[in-house]
């Protein structure tokens, strides 16, 4: 996998915050009861992603999201969204992102029929990233250590640990 990274983007020069979606951004608590438990299979996991349209924000987080991207600041930080939410549901994402004003300059969403951890997912994006981001946000420990493992300051928004 190879993200595209927008030419001419000069991230040396920007602050660089990951933000993780589903349990960070977005209040996924609604939709959980489809992939706990052990039948967490590839009906369960459609289910949990087509029923992301129903989310509500998690306010704390988005607002400093918003802050963080704010064009008319001075420096505004390079804000991305990387999630392991599929991209079966882009369209529904994109349309959730904007009705909650929430701009950011890459959404990676995993590809469709891969299943691997969060973070090997995430290990991939940031193989493929122009540098390590200087700060991330994510609601899962695991993938909080992981990225801390990596040498990234990483905070967790949240108790996750699947």
């Amino acid at each position: 996998m190879n993200p595209i990274w927008p030419p001419g983007t000069n991230y040396d020069s920007f602050f660089y915050v990951v933000f993780d979606l589903d349990g960070t951004l977005a209040d996924d608590s609604h939709r959980l009861h489809f992939i706990e438990g052990p039948t967490r299979n590839d009906d369960a996991w459609v289910n949990y992603y087509r029923a992301c349209v129903n989310d509500k924000p998690i306010d704390s987080l988005c607002r400093l999201f918003r802050h963080l991207a704010n064009p008319l600041v001075d420096r505004p930080a390079v804000v991305e969204i990387w999630t392991g939410r599929s991209e079966i549901v882009r369209n529904e994402t994109n349309a959730w992102l904007k009705a909650n004003r929430l701009h950011t300059l890459r959404l990676m969403m995993r590809p469709d029929g891969i299943y691997e951890s969060n973070e090997e997912l995430k290990a991939e994006w940031l193989q493929a990233a122009p540098r390590k981001p200087d700060l991330v946000i994510d609601d899962n420990l695991k993938v909080v250590e992981w990225w801390r493992s990596q040498g990234v300051f990483a905070l967790a928004a949240g108790t996750a640990s699947f």
